[in-house]
C-alpha cells in the first residue's frame, strides 16, 4: 500500500501500484472497488514517485 498526502488539504489517499501502464494507480474506492487513477481526485496533482509514498 502507498499513501499520497494531497496537496493543500488534510486529505491522504491510499493507492496502489498499477503494473501496467506503470504511471497509473489503483484507488480504493468507498464501496470497497478499485479504481484505476492518473490524477488525485481531491488535489488534482498527477502521482507520481515523488507525491505517494510507501506506508510503513
Amino acid at each position: 500500500m502507498n499513501i499520497h498526502q494531497c496537496i493543500g488539504t488534510e486529505a491522504k489517499l491510499t493507492v496502489i501500484r498499477y503494473t501496467e501502464p506503470k504511471d497509473a494507480w489503483l484507488m480504493l474506492t468507498a464501496d470497497g472497488g478499485k479504481a484505476k487513477i492518473h490524477f488525485c481526485p481531491y488535489c488534482g496533482s498527477e502521482l507520481d514517485e515523488e507525491l505517494v509514498n510507501e506506508d510503513e
